[in-house]
C-alpha cells in the first residue's frame, strides 16, 4: 500500500511515491506516531533507493476509525490531510 502525489524533496527533485515507513501507535495519550517516506518513483522505492522525504506526523484516534487501526485507516486518515490532499493509492 502507497500513495501517489507529487510533492518537492530538499533537492528540488519531486518524490511521488509515498509510504508509511513507521507507525507507532500510543495507546495511552491517544494517537498514532506515522512516519512518510517519499520517493522519486515505484520503481526507484523497490530498486532500494533510499527515501528522499520524511514527513512525521501524528494523527489522533479519533480520525483512524474505532478499534485498533488498521493499514488502510492510517493511509485514509493520511490522505485527509492537507499536505496530502488529492493523492491517490498505488
Amino acid at each position: 500500500m502507497a500513495l501517489h502525489q507529487e510533492t518537492r524533496s530538499a533537492f528540488g527533485v519531486p518524490a511521488t511515491y509515498h509510504r508509511v515507513g513507521a507507525l507507532r501507535l500510543d495507546y495511552q495519550a491517544g494517537f498514532a506516531e506515522v512516519a512518510v517516506l517519499g520517493y522519486a518513483s515505484d520503481e526507484a522505492r523497490h530498486s532500494g533507493a533510499s527515501a528522499m522525504t520524511v514527513c512525521e506526523m501524528r494523527i489522533p484516534f479519533s480520525d483512524l476509525g474505532s478499534g485498533d487501526p488498521s493499514r488502510a485507516d492510517v493511509y485514509a486518515a493520511i490522505k485527509a490531510l492537507p499536505e496530502f490532499s488529492g493523492a491517490v493509492d498505488c
